[in-house]
């Protein structure tokens, strides 16, 4: 899907939701994944590892870096624009 599609719906869009996560829970959630993992609680495909947990973190990390600039794309639609914490998307979904 291309950003023009993007772009469209966006427009067409009466309310945009935008889902503030915790950096610190997303870590943690991580982590614990991570934890269960290696001690075999949780499945897993390839062997859990310190360098495979360094992976996940700089991909949340890299969520993060994006954020400003997902944001910057949203700002013409502000008007639209709803922020919701995600122990609050239950609520909406009702």
């Amino acid at each position: 899907m291309g950003r023009d599609k993007f772009k469209e719906g966006r427009s067409e869009a009466d309310i945009i939701y935008y889902i503030k996560f915790s950096r610190i829970k997303s870590y943690y959630r991580v982590t614990k994944r991570w934890i269960r993992q290696k001690k075999g609680v949780e499945r897993y495909n390839a062997k859990p590892n310190f360098k495979q947990w360094l992976y996940y973190i700089s991909t949340v990390n890299s969520y993060y870096k994006k954020e400003k600039s997902r944001l910057k794309s949203l700002e013409e639609y502000k008007d639209k624009l709803v922020f919701v914490k995600n122990k609050d998307i239950k609520n909406i979904l009702k």
